[in-house]
């Protein structure tokens, strides 16, 4: 109904008909379709135009040996990671005005830009483009592309391109491994795939703990979601 009233509206833009169940009569024709490499270079060009939010500023180099402006900015974008051991023991006093790992003195903490395309599968990309940028503050250097393909073929707690669950994919990668988009390359679709296409490829991280910011369901607030994001980096968040 959403996407209908959307595009009755004529805003001049169009929401996605292939969010619509394959059984409504205006599913898109198209929508079964791999997209081929142009169209995902376009869309990531019509994104990233688009992107008011996106910092403006000349992004610099990240994590080059020796650069000195860089060893400033890791030392910003660290300094809760080095000050407290835990996220929750930062104080209320502390917490800033504004924080935006995308540029910390000109350096973007933040993980690759990712089009999902006719695929539901936010609930993975926005995993793993979290579990990247984690990466990148924890060692301040730009990690391998993760695959959100191995997730959603081999984790049978969710349901591939049909949709699923964040914390179901953190049980896969703490228990099991996560692999790089090179071996296990994004298809937009899961119909057809199978893990053991995958098999092969070598494990590049994991999790080593997950948890409930706050502890559990509902016990988060603002300012814990704050102080876990300016100690450990981006978080899942889902509704």
């Amino acid at each position: 109904m959403l996407i209908s009233a959307v595009n009755d509206l004529d805003l001049g833009w169009t929401a996605d008909v292939c969010k619509y169940t394959k059984t409504h009569e205006k599913y898109g024709a198209h929508c079964d379709k791999p997209l081929t490499l142009a169209q995902v270079t376009d869309a990531e060009d019509d994104n990233t135009q688009i992107d008011e939010d996106q910092p403006t500023s000349t992004k610099k180099e990240f994590g080059v040996p020796g650069d000195k402006d860089f060893a400033a900015s890791q030392a910003k974008a660290q300094k809760f990671m080095k000050k407290y051991t835990n996220a929750q023991d930062i104080p209320d006093a502390e917490l800033p005005e504004a924080h935006d790992f995308r540029d910390i003195d000109g350096y973007d903490y933040t993980s690759y830009f990712r089009d999902q395309g006719h695929c539901g599968s936010c609930y993975t990309i926005s995993f793993t483009q979290v579990m990247e940028a984690r990466l990148k503050l924890k060692y301040a250097k730009q990690p391998p592309m993760l695959s959100p393909q191995f997730l959603m073929t081999c984790n049978y707690m969710n349901e591939g391109c049909e949709g699923g669950w964040p914390h179901f994919n953190v049980f896969l990668a703490e228990n099991g491994h996560l692999v790089s988009e090179e071996c296990a390359p994004y298809q937009h679709q899961t119909k057809g795939d199978h893990c053991g296409n995958y098999a092969t490829c070598k494990p590049i991280s994991k999790v080593a703990n997950s948890y409930l910011v706050g502890g559990g369901w509902g016990a988060t607030s603002e300012r814990k979601m704050m102080k876990e994001i300016l100690r450990n980096g981006p978080i899942n968040g889902d509704f």
